[in-house]
């Protein structure tokens, strides 16, 4: 049972990748702070226990005209907020899976 908590729950919180994750992030970036602030307005709105990609989160109005570049910003951006705690939401699965699944805390 350790592994199986290890694999599921810790994978997603080890300061190393934390570090990795952090590569290249700038939290001044307006990019970075626009994704961040939309997920924020729609947290109200999500369902405990259920799970959301980045694109359920961000909403296809912000998603929908972004390139495919600026679609992988955006979900490493969020990974990223979600790993330093600035969003109150959690990685549903381990950190690995693609695309990544992310619940409430």
């Amino acid at each position: 049972m350790a592994d199986e908590n290890h694999r599921w729950n810790a994978c997603t919180t080890r300061p190393y990748l934390l570090a990795v994750l952090s590569r290249n992030i700038d939290e001044s970036d307006p990019f970075y702070r626009a994704v961040v602030r939309t997920v924020a307005e729609v947290l109200p709105a999500l369902v405990e226990d259920a799970y959301y990609t980045a694109e359920q989160l961000l909403g296809p109005d912000f998603f929908g005209p972004l390139s495919n570049t600026e679609r992988r910003r955006a979900g490493k951006y969020l990974a990223y907020a979600v790993s330093v705690g600035r969003l109150p939401l959690r990685f549903a699965v381990c950190v690995h899976r693609y695309p990544k699944l992310y619940r409430l805390e």
